[in-house]
């Protein structure tokens, strides 16, 4: 039963290539059922070296092509990879100071980046538990991309609150 069920699937056209199976790897149509035994004669050799010649061309092709195939693919990785960030697993120290984004809409006199920051921890896929200068955690862990590393050289030891403002600039209430 396997056999027929076999020859059913090879032998139907299908709808995205519009050829057999059969055809696809063979380049020609399943033959027929014909009783070659009446035929009086000898097999054609040079047909038969023909057709040899034919499928060894075949697999030729084929190996070119799935050559091909894989070629392609390797290339539109390089492509793919170049366009993405790709980012190794490096994970920053603790008490390393940075700053965070600041996310949302921006006036012009907002800050781009908010802190300093002290890294107190992280998970397994580079999101950072974060404490400001006074000791207080961030609720959320914020991930490596938002985050701003400062240098040794730019770093501020003395953090200073300010309260009030005494003097400014302003004129008759505008500045």
């Amino acid at each position: 039963m396997i056999p027929f069920v076999k020859l059913a699937y090879n032998t139907r056209v299908h709808s995205v290539t519009k050829m057999t199976p059969f055809e696809v790897m063979f380049g020609i149509k399943v033959n027929s059922f014909d009783n070659y035994e009446d035929i009086e004669g000898e097999i054609d050799s040079e047909a038969l070296l023909k057709r040899v010649n034919q499928i060894a061309e075949l697999v030729k092709l084929r190996n070119k092509v799935v050559e091909n195939i894989n070629e392609k693919q390797q290339k539109q990785l390089e492509v793919q990879n170049k366009r993405t960030k790709r980012m190794k697993r490096t994970f920053l120290e603790k008490g390393t100071v940075c700053y965070r984004k600041n996310d949302g809409i921006l006036t012009a006199l907002a800050p781009r980046w908010i802190g300093p920051y002290t890294i107190l921890d992280h998970d397994e896929r580079g999101n950072y538990l974060l404490v400001d200068s006074l000791g207080v955690g961030l609720q959320q862990k914020i991930p490596v991309e938002k985050l701003l590393i400062v240098d040794e050289s730019q770093q501020q030891d003395n953090v200073v609150e300010v309260k009030e403002i005494l003097k400014d600039r302003t004129i008759e209430n505008k500045i």
